[in-house]
């Protein structure tokens, strides 16, 4: 079993430089351009399913990671983004400096939380569970899956993979991280 864990499209607000969270936005022209260059570099890759956050900017992309591959596209809402509380919308130049940014990921402190943003230790908790559904159903199959999710939620499932170099690295969006043969003794 092989990961390709896609973060959606760009959208009108993270140009706009405001945190989205939970809130449900569609992809910009840039955003589906994004998808496409995606879809493309996935083209000859044998994907045997997408896993989608329910929100749309990543089931647009889903779908159009997709075109070429014709396979099942099942929403599950332990992908969505990271609830950012009373952030949903605001700048991120009136609230992010790196002492905030790196309050909210102190995994020495995963139950902080500051503007009812969701705490880390729920974030980790769904995405962990959502991982050991997708070990459960296929452990025992040669597949590669397809995950379209949010920033923060990748790197959530970066961090419970192991993974944490990549975790703590900018992740782009329409950027594609490839894991293979992750291993469920890596979780957290």
């Amino acid at each position: 079993m092989n990961f390709y864990i896609i973060r959606h499209g760009e959208t009108s607000w993270n140009i706009e430089g405001r945190f989205q969270g939970c809130t449900n936005n569609a992809l910009n022209f840039t955003g589906i351009e994004q998808a496409c260059i995606a879809a493309h570099k996935l083209k000859n890759t044998e994907i045997h399913c997408f896993y989608s956050s329910p929100l749309q900017r990543c089931y647009e992309t889903s779908q159009i990671l997709n075109v070429f591959h014709h396979v099942p596209i099942y929403i599950d809402n332990r992908l969505k983004e990271r609830s950012l509380g009373s952030l949903e919308g605001k700048f991120y130049k009136d609230y992010s400096s790196s002492h905030f940014i790196s309050q909210i990921w102190d995994t020495k402190f995963p139950d902080f939380t500051i503007y009812n943003i969701e705490t880390l230790t729920h974030l980790l908790d769904r995405t962990q569970h959502f991982l050991k559904d997708v070990f459960y159903q296929y452990h025992h199959l040669d597949v590669n899956i397809g995950i379209v999710a949010h920033g923060s939620l990748n790197r959530a499932l970066l961090m419970s993979l192991g993974n944490l170099d990549l975790a703590n690295a900018p992740i782009e969006n329409g950027q594609i991280t490839f894991i293979q043969s992750p291993k469920i003794e890596n979780l957290l």
